[in-house]
């Protein structure tokens, strides 16, 4: 099967890494740091002169598009929004004409529920439209994909890390925690110490995407996390432990408005494909310690 990723950052790259073996992968989208891999060609997925050059038919796409930071503030939402609404449709409208089997869209499950203390499963109210401009763009997305003609499946995705990552760009609290305390850096701590996540090891996301793609879950919405939580505290404590360092920690106020609590509730994707995380956060900590040395060595 032709598995083709939209955007070539963090997601794109370490997803069709992951399922290159499974599939004919292919990641189209503009140079990144993440874009040095064989299986990448350049896209502007919105100039039109461009989609001629790419094959989509029979394809099964994942959007892994990045279009702005979590933090980003602008002085007109309903503007910048109503832009992104109108290049979606673009692409949306190309992909229906190129006749793709499956468009995943990776929403964010870590935000469009808003806080939520308990586990939330995919009929909970999305009160991340309430919250910043990133939720907001990632509930009016949600929407305009229902609304299309698309085979689509929508998935509510925790907080992935593992695999290649940067750590520059203020996104990926585990590996910037790892190389603090490894390479004696301070920790900028935008959220509160008792924040809790739900954070899921990359290949544990593929799995989960291969079985929705497997078992043909179409015109549906899944959750896709570990089904635990863990606070900041006890994310800190576990790396310091570790790594045998400790961490310097600078507090520092959000320039947006931050989910406290996020936990999402799998039980729907278990029941429909047997999905279950194989890597826990300790052994995903323990992979990224080895990942991040093996990397500075070089």
């Amino acid at each position: 099967n032709k598995l083709i990723c939209l955007g070539c950052g963090y997601l794109g790259y370490n997803l069709s890494y992951q399922l290159k073996s499974r599939y004919d992968v292919l990641v189209c989208g503009l140079d990144s740091p993440y874009s040095q891999c064989e299986w990448f060609k350049a896209m502007d997925v919105f100039d039109e002169s461009q989609w001629d050059s790419h094959d989509f038919k029979d394809a099964i796409v994942i959007d892994t598009l990045s279009l702005f930071p979590f933090n980003l503030k602008v002085d007109n939402q309903e503007e910048f929004l109503t832009k992104i609404k109108g290049q979606y449709a673009f692409v949306f409208n190309q992909l229906k004409k190129m006749g793709i089997a499956h468009y995943i869209y990776l929403s964010s499950g870590g935000t469009v529920y808003g806080n939520c203390s308990v586990p939330c499963d995919e009929n909970a109210p999305l009160l991340g439209s309430e919250l910043n401009l990133y939720s907001k763009s990632k509930v009016m997305l949600e929407q305009l994909i229902q609304d299309s003609d698309l085979p689509y499946t929508i998935v509510r995705l925790a907080n992935p890390y593992g695999g290649y990552q940067l750590t520059n760009r203020k996104q990926g609290v585990i590996p910037v925690l790892i190389e603090a305390c490894l390479y004696h850096r301070s920790f900028d701590c935008w959220n509160s110490l008792d924040s809790k996540r739900d954070y899921i090891y990359i290949s544990d996301v593929a799995d989960a995407l291969d079985l929705i793609i497997q078992h043909h879950l179409i015109c549906d919405i899944f959750n896709i996390g570990s089904g635990n939580s863990v606070s900041l505290k006890q994310l800190m404590s576990t790396v310091e432990q570790q790594t045998g360092e400790l961490l310097v920690i600078n507090e520092i106020d959000s320039a947006v408005n931050i989910v406290a609590d996020s936990l999402l509730n799998i039980n729907k994707l278990v029941n429909a494909t047997g999905f279950k995380p194989a890597v826990s956060l300790s052994e995903g900590i323990n992979l990224e310690i080895e990942r991040i040395k093996k990397e500075n060595k070089g």
